[in-house]
């Protein structure tokens, strides 16, 4: 039913990502599969992942050794990327995610934090192909600046 499956996914994705009303609105409206989607096996591991990946745990000065439980929001950070790509919950961390991000250290010769810095300021890479149009884009820059 609507209450036991869709009302506790949209009240945990409004708590652990700090949404209000019109955010949470917008969120589903640009991605409706997210009610589809388990908490368990699919939201909060990818928001655990890509929390990790892109260092955005943020520490609370009366987070002391706390232990993350249902009440805590995400990272003011991880937030704002989810609400620029909610498409994120769509993507197979073992498939998609983890593949791009090496591909992206090796081209690009990117360490941790210049991978961190390029995703928080161009989220929608990650939705990209990397044989199809990352790759392509990448050698066509290259050669326009004759490297």
């Amino acid at each position: 039913s609507i209450q036991d499956n869709l009302e506790p996914k949209l009240d945990w994705l409004q708590m652990k990502l700090a949404l209000d009303d019109a955010s949470l609105s917008k969120l589903v409206q640009r991605k409706p599969e997210v009610f589809g989607y388990s908490i368990d096996t699919n939201l909060r591991p990818k928001l655990d992942w890509l929390e990790a990946k892109f260092q955005m745990k943020e520490e609370h000065p009366d987070d002391e050794g706390e232990i993350d439980n249902d009440e805590t929001s995400y990272s003011p950070s991880l937030c704002k990327f989810v609400k620029r790509l909610p498409a994120v919950f769509g993507y197979s961390i073992e498939k998609k995610l983890e593949p791009t991000c090496q591909w992206l250290e090796m081209r690009m010769e990117l360490n941790d934090r210049g991978l961190q810095r390029f995703i928080l300021r161009f989220p929608s890479v990650l939705g990209n192909n990397v044989e199809e149009n990352l790759e392509p884009t990448l050698s066509f820059y290259e050669s326009c600046l004759g490297r």
